[in-house]
């Protein structure tokens, strides 16, 4: 019994952890994405946090184009920011079901074309 709870407990950590990004999103935001997830193609989701741990989000999906998706995502979450009084800045959090959140300005682009062309989203590292 105790090797399937430390299983469960394991496998729980594990999946929890591979959603993650090295910034750790509020709970609440986490939740959100998780549903985002299951939302349809070209989709996008754009969040924005303040130091407080407050945070707000615009999401779109089955748009004409990822780049729709991202503009009525944005539109949602400058609108929550102001609302809110948001000081963080939106920035795209997940274009499909692919953490960008992360990614410079240049990889964001690169993925957006990757993405529009159906292929996977890799974010560049530079190698120096």
């Amino acid at each position: 019994m105790n090797l399937l709870k430390i299983a469960i407990f394991g496998s729980l950590l594990l999946s929890v952890a591979a959603c993650q990004t090295t910034r750790p999103v509020p709970a609440g935001m986490y939740h959100s994405q998780q549903k985002y997830l299951t939302f349809g193609e070209k989709k996008a989701m754009v969040g924005a946090m303040d130091t407080n741990g407050a945070y707000t989000f615009g999401w779109a999906w089955n748009q004409s184009s990822v780049e729709s998706a991202i503009e009525s995502a944005t539109t949602g979450c400058v609108e929550g920011r102001y609302s809110s009084e948001i000081i963080g800045e939106c920035k795209v959090h997940f274009i499909g079901n692919t953490n960008v959140r992360n990614f410079s300005e240049e990889d964001l682009k690169l993925a957006i074309a990757a993405y529009e062309k159906g292929e996977p989203i890799v974010k560049v590292e530079n190698v120096e």
